[in-house]
C-alpha cells in the first residue's frame, strides 16, 4: 500500500487520515510505502516515526515492511527502509524558467535580496530585521496575506515564541500588517491544496512576474535564503538555493545545521573567505541571531566595496553555476554527501 504524506517543517498534514490508512495497512499485514511527495523533512522531528512505532506495536506489525520515500539525503532508520530521491527535478524546473544566467550585474544598488512566498518563524524574524534596520539597502518580497488560508497556517508568531525564545513579537506582528509586499501591485491568490508540492509557488510567481523578478538580481549583492526545512537532521536543496546559484549571486542560507557543509560535499563553494559562516553550525534558534551579525557586517560595506567583492567572487560564482548543471545530471547525490 502506498500512502502519500504531505508535511511542513513542523507537522504532518491531515495526520488523522494518515493514521487511519497506516492502521488499515498494518492490520492487513500489507507492505507499506510512505511517500513524502518529493519533500525532505526530518521524519523524527515531525513525529512520523513515533506514529509508525505506536501503530506497529498495536497491530504487531514488523516495521521492516515499511519503506519511506524522501528527499532528505540524510534520513536514516534502524528498521524502516529509506529510499532517498535527490532534488534534481527542482533544478530542471528552475532551468525551464530560462534565466539569463550570463547577463552581468549592474552597479550594486542594494546590499540584500530577500524573497519570501510563505511565512514561518525564522523567515519572519530575518525579514523583519532587514525591514527595520536596512530597508533602504534591501529589495524584498513577503507574500503573506492574513485573509488567505494558504498563508494563515504558516504565520510564524507562535513559532518565534515557542522555538526561538522571542518574548515580545509585537514588531513581527506589525511587520506582517504591511504584507503582502510584492514587486508590483498584483493581488496574488494561491490556494492551499492536499499536495503542496504541486502548487509550485515560485513557478507561478515567476509566470506572473515574468522577467521583473529575475531582473532584480542584477541590482543586489547577496540573497538571504530561508530554506524549506531547517530543523533536525535534514539536507534537502530546493529552488530557494538553486536560484541564486543559477543567477551567479552570493547567498547566506538560513537552514538546518551543516547545510553549507553538505553543499560543499556536493562540490559547491561558499563564502567564508568574505564573512563568517559559523552561523550554520548553530541550532536554528541561535543561527538566526548569528545571521543578523553577518547582515550587519555586509551592511557596513559601501556599494563600491561590494562591487570589488563580487569581482573577487566571480570564479566561485561561475564554479557553483557549472557544478549545479553537472549535479542536475547526476543520479546518486548520496555519493557526494558521504565524501
Amino acid at each position: 500500500m502506498i500512502i502519500q504524506l504531505a508535511t511542513t517543517e513542523n507537522q504532518i498534514w491531515e495526520v488523522e487520515s494518515f493514521v487511519r490508512d497506516l492502521c488499515v495497512a498494518m492490520d492487513k499485514k500489507q507492505n507499506i510505502e510512505i511517500d513524502l511527495l518529493k519533500e525532505g523533512p526530518d521524519a523524527e522531528h515531525i513525529g512520523l516515526y513515533k506514529i509508525i512505532e505506536s501503530c506497529a506495536e498495536k497491530y504487531n506489525y514488523n516495521t521492516k515492511n515499511i519503506t519511506l520515500r524522501t528527499c532528505n539525503l540524510l534520513e536514516q532508520h534502524s528498521s524502516i527502509q529509506i529510499i532517498t530521491e535527490n532534488s534534481s527535478h527542482l533544478i530542471s524546473r528552475e532551468l525551464k524558467k530560462q534565466y539569463d544566467h550570463n547577463q552581468p550585474k549592474t552597479n550594486t544598488l542594494y546590499h540584500f535580496g530577500r524573497f519570501i512566498g510563505r511565512s514561518n518563524g525564522p523567515r519572519l524574524y530575518l525579514s523583519e530585521y532587514l525591514y527595520r534596520k536596512y530597508r533602504e539597502k534591501t529589495i524584498s518580497t513577503y507574500h503573506y496575506k492574513h485573509n488567505n488560508d494558504y498563508h494563515r497556517d504558516n504565520i510564524g508568531l507562535e513559532e518565534l515564541v515557542k522555538h526561538f525564545n522571542i518574548a515580545d513579537v509585537s514588531d513581527y506582528a506589525k511587520f506582517l500588517s504591511y504584507a503582502p509586499m510584492t514587486i508590483d501591485d498584483i493581488d496574488y491568490t494561491f490556494e492551499k491544496n492536499n499536495h503542496p508540492q504541486e502548487l509550485d509557488f515560485s513557478s507561478r510567481l515567476h509566470q506572473i512576474e515574468k522577467d521583473k523578478f529575475i531582473n532584480l538580481y542584477k541590482s543586489f549583492f547577496v540573497e538571504i535564503v530561508s530554506e524549506t526545512f531547517y530543523n533536525g537532521n535534514t539536507f534537502f536543496m530546493t529552488e530557494k538555493t538553486f536560484r541564486p546559484i543559477l543567477l551567479k549571486t552570493p547567498f547566506i542560507v538560513q537552514g538546518p545545521i551543516n547545510y553549507l557543509k553538505h553543499l560543499q560535499r556536493l562540490g559547491f563553494k561558499t563564502f567564508d573567505q568574505w564573512w563568517d559562516e559559523g552561523y550554520n553550525e548553530d541550532p536554528p534558534s541561535w543561527s538566526i541571531h548569528e545571521i543578523t551579525k553577518v547582515v550587519d557586517y555586509i551592511a557596513s560595506k559601501t556599494p563600491q566595496e561590494l562591487d570589488v567583492i563580487l569581482d573577487e567572487m566571480s570564479s566561485i560564482l561561475e564554479h557553483n553555476y557549472q557544478n549545479l548543471l553537472a549535479l542536475q545530471k547526476a543520479t546518486h547525490w548520496n555519493e557526494f554527501t558521504s565524501r
